[in-house]
């Protein structure tokens, strides 16, 4: 059983549309009630469960009609029926119930450099608590590098892409390194420079981030009001000419 995800290859939710950190949040609340009834789906329960309910009403119109061949042979099935359903039911909710198991596995934070770097961030203070935004963070390779990794919110069912890494935790992080600089291991005042300077780019990066988020949301509530009057205008002028 698989949970409804993006492809691979497609980019983060946060390239296509703007979203508040409550709803990013809110995506990530109660996964079972959300996702056991898309398992049962998946096996067609419904399906059983429906065909379970025809065979009882013959069942019960061969009683009340006195029909002992209609009753025989609809108790016979219904009897059936209802213990293969059962039987689909408890493989889907198992299946499910592991399925989804596996998926928030993913929503414990993780210790990795890449979690560590994000969370250390120095301008970690500076970021957004209502919107959901890119974030940027520096982090310091053994063979003289310096990398700054784009971190992008990924909604509950969404994968990182093909190249990126994901990063655990609730939100989960899609982690891409976004620019490769050089620190000097002979000198470690200059190295000390490189990365502060290293940093400033990430929390400038950050903040223009920061920034078009803002603007998206706003432009999308705004957007999602038009829509509202639009149509609060279509049905007053319906009911003027009586459509």
């Amino acid at each position: 059983m698989s949970l409804p995800e993006r492809g691979e290859q497609e980019p983060a939710a946060l390239d296509r549309f703007a979203i508040t950190r409550e709803e990013l949040l809110d995506s990530y609340a109660a996964p079972y009630r959300r996702w056991l009834p898309l398992a049962l789906k998946q096996y067609g329960v419904q399906r059983y469960v429906a065909a379970d309910v025809v065979l009882g009403a013959c069942w019960i119109l061969g009683a009340i009609t006195g029909y002992e061949r209609l009753v025989l042979f609809a108790a016979t099935l219904t009897i059936f029926a209802l213990i293969f359903t059962a039987a689909v039911t408890a493989r889907a909710l198992t299946e499910g119930v592991a399925a989804i198991r596996r998926h928030t596995a993913e929503w414990r934070p993780g210790k990795s450099d890449l979690a560590n770097a994000r969370r250390s961030r120095p301008h970690a203070d500076e970021a957004d608590r209502d919107i959901a935004h890119d974030e940027y963070a520096v982090i310091v390779a053994d063979d003289g590098r310096l990398l700054t990794f784009l971190y992008t919110p990924l909604m509950s069912g969404e994968r990182p892409g093909a190249r990126a890494v994901l990063v655990p935790g609730k939100p989960r992080y899609e982690a891409v390194e976004e620019r490769t600089d050089h620190f000097d291991p002979e000198d470690a005042v200059r190295a000390a420079e490189q990365l502060a300077a290293a940093q400033v780019r990430a929390a400038e990066l950050e903040a223009a981030a920061i920034e078009r988020a803002r603007v998206d949301v706003d432009e999308r509530e705004a957007a999602y009001d038009h829509a509202l009057e639009t149509r609060s205008t279509a049905e007053a002028l319906r009911r003027i000419t009586g459509q």
